[in-house]
């Protein structure tokens, strides 16, 4: 596994609740995800560089939003899978 490279200045995210790696890197933004700030639920996906490729997600109980991402998988067809603690308590399944 690469050396995860620092973020770019003014990325802030709360603690982080997973990472996944294929040919980029995956974070969950979420570890400390609260009702009061729901603009810490969403995975960013990185270039190994550090660049932010594609955020998403977002605070909800919709599909794509998440309550509490906490787990994240990847299958070997590059199916991303979010799993959700507390109140979201379900797996989303993220495909290519």
């Amino acid at each position: 596994m690469p050396a995860w490279p620092r973020l770019p200045d003014g990325i802030d995210i709360g603690q982080v609740g997973g990472i996944g790696e294929d040919a980029h890197g995956y974070i969950i933004d979420g570890g400390d995800q609260a009702e009061f700030w729901p603009d810490r639920a969403h995975i960013l996906k990185m270039h190994s560089g550090g660049k932010i490729l594609a955020p998403f997600g977002s605070y909800g109980y919709a599909p794509g939003q998440f309550v509490w991402p906490h787990a994240i998988a990847l299958g070997s067809d590059g199916t991303l899978y979010v799993g959700e603690v507390a109140a979201g308590m379900r797996i989303q399944k993220f495909m290519k």
